[in-house]
């Protein structure tokens, strides 16, 4: 089958580093910036060590089934879906992250430019953490149980068995509703970086999860998650609330405590995660606009109050300068609409390991 990752960012490296050390095979990666040939990394886990070939490459291969989207902010995304839509016909591809809607406005993208709607699935987060420096690529932690969606009637199936083998920790989630609403970036960030705003606007360097968090910003946090676990219940989705989607992604990798403040304060991965260096950065815009201004907007569909959300995605435009709900309530609209849909293939939410529970884990 083959993959190829499209996303010249750090980011982007990763995931590719990863999907070949899990899967044994070259990856090929579309990075504008670096020249073509092959790239051999030592991909390094907390637990053991990998080999990865990357082969970048001008465009995704030909013969690559599946297309993994990579960026590290969703305009970078939207740009790459947009560039060429013509070359992601007739191929999966995985939209890693999303955001709220990802799927569905990716969906968009394609038929405003006349180009068949290829099958389009999406993750609520980066598959892996971490950096790559040489030739070496460092990750520090790995999502597992992450919820993979599939967008309307796309064979659920043929998703799983392309994806599975390059990110074998993906469980199959209901809807792309399901995954749109379960993005813990959108509930984590946008309170903190309001709560150091002063510090970002100065330029003060911090670390996002030690200097940055504080009792009360861990209350803001679960404030937020409290009316996200309204929208989904409210559209009859499985109940996990963020600390719980904590504990299964990293709850075998060191993750402890009993609730999201020492969850994120104690974790070895997220220690040194350096704060925003401006307040036009994705913890803030893309997080609000493609995450709790959707979700807002989803509420507000469904008839529920939504005031912590709601003045979250005021204040954070008053500061960017941004009207960041601009769009939120017709891609609400055509989320519920479109998104709930569950995928046209009866197939399991044990995890997309079907083909390969033999393999050691990443």
């Amino acid at each position: 089958m083959g993959v190829s990752v499209l996303g010249d960012t750090a980011q982007a490296w990763l995931v590719a580093a990863h999907a070949s050390a899990s899967s044994g095979e070259i990856v090929g990666l579309v990075d504008a910036d670096a020249g073509p040939g092959r790239v051999a990394l030592e991909v390094r886990y907390p637990d053991r060590r990998r080999r990865a070939t990357i082969e970048v490459v001008p465009e995704p291969r030909a013969a690559d089934a599946c297309v993994i989207v990579a960026a590290a902010d969703l305009d970078r995304q939207h740009e790459a879906l947009a560039s060429n839509p013509s070359r992601l016909a007739g191929r999966i591809v995985v939209l890693a992250p999303g955001g709220a809607g990802g799927a569905v406005r990716a969906a968009a993208t394609f038929a405003a430019a006349s180009v068949p709607v290829p099958a389009l699935a999406e993750v609520p987060g980066f598959p892996v953490l971490g950096a790559v420096t040489g030739g070496t690529a460092t990750i520090s932690a790995v999502k597992r149980h992450l919820p993979i969606g599939v967008l309307e009637a796309t064979d659920a199936s043929a998703v799983t068995e392309s994806v599975g083998p390059y990110l074998p920790d993906l469980v199959l989630a209901e809807s792309v509703l399901a995954t749109s609403l379960a993005n813990t970036n959108n509930v984590v960030h946008p309170p903190l970086a309001i709560l150091n705003a002063a510090r970002i606007d100065a330029g003060v360097p911090f670390r996002f999860y030690r200097d940055g968090l504080s009792v009360a910003a861990a209350q803001l946090v679960e404030a937020v998650d409290h009316e996200r676990l309204s929208v989904t219940d409210a559209v009859r989705l499985e109940r996990v609330p963020i600390a719980e989607w904590f504990r299964r992604y990293y709850g075998d990798q060191g993750l402890a405590g009993d609730g999201i403040g020492p969850m994120l304060g104690t974790f070895e991965a997220f220690a040194e995660s350096p704060g925003p260096a401006t307040l036009r950065h994705r913890y803030l815009v893309d997080d609000v606009r493609s995450g709790l201004a959707v979700i807002e907007a989803v509420g507000q569909r469904l008839g529920l109050r939504m005031p912590v959300t709601a003045a979250l995605c005021e204040i954070v435009s008053r500061l960017v300068g941004l009207d960041l709900r601009a769009g939120s309530a017709d891609l609400a609209s055509e989320l519920l609409e479109r998104g709930r849909t569950a995928p046209s293939s009866p197939a399991s939410r044990r995890g997309v390991l079907a083909s390969a529970g033999s393999r050691e884990r990443s």
